[in-house]
């Protein structure tokens, strides 16, 4: 499946959740806006880092972030099941005339266990892609996103959460010294906090 299709059958829901929900009840859609860790964004850096200097420049900054924000809206039902979409994290590299950029998307399903009025745990699963661009950038793969996490105050206006998630969506980096390519997972391991709308 070629990327731009897979792109397709993933951005289609996710703009048809974004309109509904200016219609839809509001005890039925939540919100959840927040920052996440990746654990593995640095093997990107690295080769990347790698790539520029067999490219024949240097580096001047050597500290970059594993995190940034993330958008993950879902539909709940009466049930305790859920469907919903992502967005993110956005992860970026920027080293003119090079640059790399990391948009992940993904639909998955949940689970919600309500502990108490306003503590929910819950478990996820889905499937992820990462739309990456970049000098290096050769293939992207989909691949399975679980995770685990609590929503608390949920009874109230704005709650918040944590995750704890897996990513096995990966990205196929060339590498300029070895003239091969490398499958990463840029996401892998993430840990999320949220505030929920």
């Amino acid at each position: 499946m070629n990327k731009k299709r897979f792109f397709m059958l993933l951005a289609g829901p996710l703009l048809m959740f974004a309109f509904a929900a200016q219609s839809a009840q509001a005890e039925g859609w939540r919100f959840p806006v927040g920052l996440t860790y990746v654990s593995n964004f640095s093997r990107v850096v690295d080769i990347y880092r790698d790539n520029i200097h067999w490219a024949g420049y240097t580096t001047t900054a050597d500290s970059y972030a594993p995190a940034g924000l993330s958008f993950n809206p879902y539909y709940q039902f009466e049930s305790g099941f859920a469907v919903g979409g992502g967005i993110g994290p956005i992860m970026a590299i920027s080293a003119s005339p090079y640059e790399f950029v990391d948009f992940p998307v993904n639909l998955d399903v949940r689970y919600y266990i309500p502990a108490s009025e306003s503590i929910a745990p819950y478990a996820r699963a889905g499937v992820r892609y990462h739309i990456a661009s970049g000098d290096w950038v050769s293939n992207s793969s989909p691949g399975f996103i679980g995770g685990i996490g609590v929503e608390f105050l949920r009874n109230r206006r704005i709650g918040a959460g944590i995750e704890l998630g897996y990513d096995t969506a990966t990205i196929e980096l060339d590498k300029m010294r070895t003239h091969t390519t490398e499958k990463v997972r840029p996401g892998e391991l993430m840990v999320s906090i949220f505030a929920v709308f």
